[in-house]
């Protein structure tokens, strides 16, 4: 089946408008990442838009671990 319509075509979307729940889907689907990792995942805004910084490194990894 072909969606006509992005939006019905869509799985998740991602904003990450919430730094207390970064993983949060705004597509209303429902499907959530989840935090994991030693470091958290941290928002940031880079040019205007809205982005996840994903520490790493020998004092640990943070990651979203999609559905």
């Amino acid at each position: 089946m072909q969606a006509t319509k992005y939006n019905e075509a869509l799985i998740a979307k991602y904003d990450f408008n919430d730094a207390d729940n970064i993983g949060e889907d705004s597509s209303g689907h429902g499907n959530d990442a989840v935090v994991m990792g030693k470091k958290p995942p941290v928002i940031k805004t880079i040019a205007g838009r809205k982005a996840v910084r994903l520490p790493g490194g020998p004092s640990g990894t943070g990651y979203l671990q999609l559905p």
